[in-house]
């Protein structure tokens, strides 16, 4: 009976160790027992993979920390010039970025991580993606795999917002891949599984994260920006490793625009494979061919998130295309090289004016909620505040909420969408304390507001937050990340967060304005043809007379502009001496005879005359008369 006692204690304990291993480490990977480990095969010379070389790798990411020194590099037999990796060492190498994760190996190669999404601790989703070499197919039972699977990066941040709830909208979330549709192979042999080390990059390393190979090293990304020194372009003499190399990176790039390009719906595309047949791309046999291809394809997009960073292997003898005059990359370039922006070399600035305040944001950054903090007090809250994001080509998303946070107390909807599945999320932002301004907003937006400063706008015009001037905005719906081709071509594009507005319609083609004026990029000089637009363009003539102790004025005036809508002029008379007022008048006609008798005891009146209108949804107080009588 005591044998008995002990062996079911030893299975308890068993089992609850197993138990809390798995939960702990799913909610706490930082545990000794969760840490882990794995022992990489080498000197591998049976079967169609075989060991090749040994990658030194190199921790280039900015804002996460890699231990990991080297990963085993494999060939195969039928797809020379491909680097392959054995799928669970690649994990093993890149685990200190992911979300803790389970591989299990039986007759799939299965991975699993579970997030926690609403702080109960019992209630995790699970992720999985199962890889099946015999039927060569990719499984996810939720395509949004990748956008959870990096871990937080090392940022120092504090934040004045929150996400205070959330709404989702069901979609089809699962999804099989076909590889045999790319002519991309998994392989298992003994148990272990060998993918293309382009496939392992686009699977297994998130949203944040990628690895390029140069030479014998194995860089880990988190951004290219800055990389240049990395960008050997390799030539590829052999030409039939080169046309080997050509027929890996158009059938990848295929599965990748099908499945992880986020405007791939929005376009109207069902296939891109037949897209790249009938451009030719499967009778290429080059590199350089291959990179003009897709160069000019690329351009065809019109999507400045989707652009080549390098052109990997072969890089220098690559002629890119042009794109087309009337494509919003020249749109965006003309504003960019404009006297208004490019000389702009700070992000933010606030400038006070007699009639307002001008708040320039030339980028959303994670400096941009301290720039707030320190410079958005003390301020005159009658005055109207235009924020300038004529200059703004996007940025960082959270910095696009703190702004949103001066502008109102009531919570903000963020609403994206994973093309791929239909599914809508709807994340809810608000303040973490009360620093809205009353003060009225306008918003200055041109065709180079794109991106972070595109969704900007959109959440003010949904939210009626300000008046939008000035020219649309470019687009840009959709969060954007890098991946690397089998050629080493690093790309930026669209990713599979597609943002949308208060009706559920991608915001890729920009947001249009309230009152369209296109006079100038610079904000100054707008402002400054605006409140002098009556003074410059209404023809009148203001004749004054004064005697008797009695002052005449009369105004003429020969008509209004287009667009201008005339509300009243103010006649202001003061004494100069003690500098009160005399007497204050209204008149709502736009031409006038006026009278006033002064009183003979005060020496000197100074007579002024203002203009109250609306131009461009903008209401203007202008001063166009002053005199000094006696």
């Amino acid at each position: 009976m005591k044998k008995i006692l002990i062996i079911i204690a030893f299975v308890i304990a068993t089992i609850i160790f197993l138990f809390f291993n798995g939960f702990y480490c799913d909610v706490n990977s930082n545990f000794d027992f969760c840490e882990i480990s794995y022992t990489p095969i080498t000197n591998d010379q049976e079967g169609i993979i075989q060991s090749d070389k040994t990658l030194e790798v190199k921790d280039s990411s900015d804002t996460f920390d890699f231990t990991t020194t080297s990963i085993h590099i494999f060939k195969n037999l039928e797809n020379q010039g491909i680097p392959y990796v054995d799928a669970e060492e690649f994990l093993y190498v890149m685990h200190e970025g992911l979300t803790y994760y389970h591989v299990n190996i039986d007759d799939e190669f299965s991975l699993t991580y579970k997030v926690n999404y609403n702080n109960i601790p019992f209630n995790r989703y699970t992720y999985e993606m199962d890889l099946d070499a015999s039927e060569n197919t990719i499984y996810y039972n939720d395509v949004s795999f990748e956008g959870a699977f990096n871990v937080n990066p090392n940022i120092d941040y504090d934040t004045n917002v929150s996400v205070i709830g959330g709404n989702y909208q069901g979609g089809v979330a699962s999804e099989t891949i076909d590889l045999d549709d790319y002519d991309i192979d998994i392989v298992e042999e003994d148990g272990v599984y060998f993918i293309p080390m382009y496939l392992a990059n686009l699977l297994f390393t998130g949203n944040s994260l990628n690895v390029y190979q140069t030479d014998d090293y194995l860089y880990i990304i988190s951004d290219f920006n800055d990389k240049e020194d990395l960008f050997t372009h390799q030539v590829i003499e052999n030409s039939e490793v080169e046309a080997n190399i050509v027929k890996n990176t158009v059938n990848y790039t295929a599965l990748f625009f099908d499945y992880f390009y986020g405007l791939k719906e929005f376009l109207g595309v069902d296939s891109y494979i037949n897209v790249f047949e009938s451009l030719g791309f499967y009778q290429v046999n080059t590199l350089k061919e291959f990179d003009e291809k897709l160069s000019a394809f690329i351009y065809t997009l019109n999507d400045l998130h989707t652009s080549i960073i390098d052109f990997g292997y072969n890089g220098d003898e690559v002629i890119p295309a042009k794109p087309k005059n009337d494509s919003k990359i020249w749109k965006v370039y003309n504003v960019y090289m404009s006297d208004a922006c490019k000389n702009r070399d700070y992000e933010f600035k606030f400038t006070e004016f007699d009639d307002y305040y001008i708040l320039e944001l030339n980028e959303f950054t994670l400096d941009t909620v301290n720039y707030l903090k320190n410079n958005l007090v003390n301020i005159d809250l009658a005055k109207p505040i235009y924020i300038d994001l004529a200059c703004n080509s996007g940025g960082n998303l959270i910095a696009v909420f703190e702004v949103l946070a001066y502008m109102t107390d009531e919570k903000i909807e963020f609403r994206y969408k994973n093309p791929a599945s239909g599914e809508i999320f709807i994340n809810y932002y608000k303040s973490n304390s009360d620093i809205n301004l009353p003060n009225p907003f306008y918003l200055f937006t041109s065709p180079l507001t794109y991106s972070a400063a595109n969704l900007f706008t959109s959440l003010v015009k949904d939210n009626e937050l300000a008046t939008i001037i000035g020219e649309p905005t470019s687009g840009g719906a959709c969060s954007v990340i890098n991946t690397v081709l089998p050629n080493n071509l690093v790309m930026t594009h669209s990713s599979l967060m597609e943002i949308l507005n208060k009706n559920d319609e991608v915001i890729e083609d920009g947001i249009s304005t309230d009152y369209e004026i296109n006079y100038s990029y610079s904000l100054v000089d707008t402002l400054d043809y605006i409140y002098q637009y009556f003074d410059t363009f209404v023809i009148k003539d203001i004749t004054s007379n004064y005697s008797d102790n009695q002052l005449n004025l009369d105004l003429t005036a020969s008509y209004l502009p287009e667009g201008m809508t005339f509300n009243n002029y103010q006649i202001i008379i003061k004494d100069t001496t003690s500098l009160t007022i005399y007497s204050h008048d209204e008149i709502d006609a736009l031409e006038f005879h006026y009278d006033k008798l002064l009183d003979t005891s005060q020496s000197h009146y100074q007579v002024e005359i203002y203009v109250n209108y609306e131009y461009k949804g903008i209401s203007v107080t202008d001063r166009v008369y002053l005199e000094t009588i006696q």
